[in-house]
């Protein structure tokens, strides 16, 4: 792990936390979720770090994409079919397949996994997403952080798109230390309450 991931995990471990909602039968508070997924996390950060993730990113970024047209076809999303071109791009690519091999392994805890350019736009997703545009939700805001990057981790949601409870975990893409999109990556609720439950029972 790079010395940069390095220290926002270390940051993110130690910050200070809020109690949240798991499951019906306990409350698991941000500390002991950022702890129960810090293995995941570093899974995540690696992906960030992949090299072909960030070269898609690069030559994504370079094509400079106007945010009207990014809007314009979020705009269009839900219409897109699965043999729509922008969708069959976001899946041919390498970095597509292999995120896409990531999430499909029988032995997966991701849920989803997405990866957005330097706007927020997608570049690949699967399963795809419920829209194409992500910056402007607070997760990629708050990872992208005005290009100075942040690990940030989701409350516990349903995501519609994944068709799982799930907490994001969004991790900034960085290139010469500045982030020029963001990777976010959907962690199964039941690998987490396993875990927990997991540790529960040995102490």
């Amino acid at each position: 792990m790079k010395l940069y991931y390095s220290r926002l995990f270390l940051l993110l471990i130690s910050a200070s936390f809020i109690i949240m909602p798991c499951h019906a039968d306990s409350r698991l508070s941000t500390f002991e979720i950022k702890n129960l997924l810090r293995h995941k996390i570093a899974n995540v950060i690696e992906l960030a770090e992949n090299p072909q993730i960030i070269t898609e990113v690069i030559q994504r970024n370079q094509l400079n994409q106007s945010l009207d047209d990014i809007k314009k076809i979020d705009n269009e999303w839900k219409n897109y079919t699965s043999d729509h071109p922008v969708i069959q791009s976001m899946h041919s690519s390498k970095a597509g397949a292999y995120l896409k091999s990531r999430v499909e392994d029988k032995d997966s805890v991701f849920s989803e996994i997405f990866l957005t350019d330097m706007q927020g736009a997608n570049i690949t997703a699967w399963p795809i997403t419920s829209d194409y545009w992500q910056g402007d939700e607070a997760k990629w805001n708050r990872s992208y952080n005005n290009g100075k990057g942040e690990i940030h981790i989701g409350k516990l949601e349903f995501d519609e798109s994944s068709q799982h409870n799930a907490i994001q975990v969004s991790v900034p893409i960085m290139n010469n230390g500045v982030a020029i999109g963001v990777l976010i990556a959907g962690i199964k609720i039941s690998y987490i309450q396993a875990k927990y439950l997991n540790s529960k029972y040995k102490n």
